[in-house]
């Protein structure tokens, strides 16, 4: 499914007998390790992130401010950049290292990668629009409240 880091001829693994890909394998080890302290560093920084901003709520709490909205719209954002980046590798990983350890190929977590990992782009759309969606659903939300408070009709003119 998936372009990769492979020896030619297929079976080669002695040092003179491949015509290429003899170091494979410190290049797949490689690449798992630059994507993976990537992922750590986004889910580090998103944890700070949420810190440093539930930080200014709890201060503006004491000037009289009640509402924890803004730290629980951050935490929900990174939690699901977080899990994109998780779901869209995890299942890839999984299946480079049971390929690796067991000389074969785990059919389960080959379909979940290959079901995942050409989602992220479409994970990654999802949770960049996602505040414009929750902030027009709220918006439509208060407009009915609005309404029947007031007892608007459909056409506009109170009851």
């Amino acid at each position: 499914y998936l372009c990769w880091y492979a020896p030619a001829p297929k079976n080669c693994s002695e040092f003179g007998t491949c015509s290429r890909g003899e170091l494979m394998g410190l290049f797949r080890w490689l690449h798992y390790g630059i994507v993976w302290s990537a992922i750590a560093f986004v889910t580090i920084s998103m944890i700070l992130l949420y810190m440093s901003v539930r930080k200014q709520e709890r201060s503006s709490q004491l000037l009289g401010s009640d509402q924890n909205r803004m730290s629980r719209s951050v935490a929900a954002q990174a939690f699901l950049y977080v899990f994109a980046l998780y779901i869209t590798w995890l299942f890839t990983t999984i299946t480079r290292v049971y390929s690796t350890v067991f000389k074969r190929t785990n059919k389960t977590t080959l379909m979940l990668m290959a079901t995942f990992f050409p989602l992220q782009g479409f994970w990654n759309a999802f949770i960049y629009y996602r505040p414009r969606w929750v902030q027009k659903r709220n918006e439509r939300k208060r407009y009915r409240e609005f309404v029947r408070k007031d007892n608007i009709n459909i056409i506009g003119c109170q009851s």
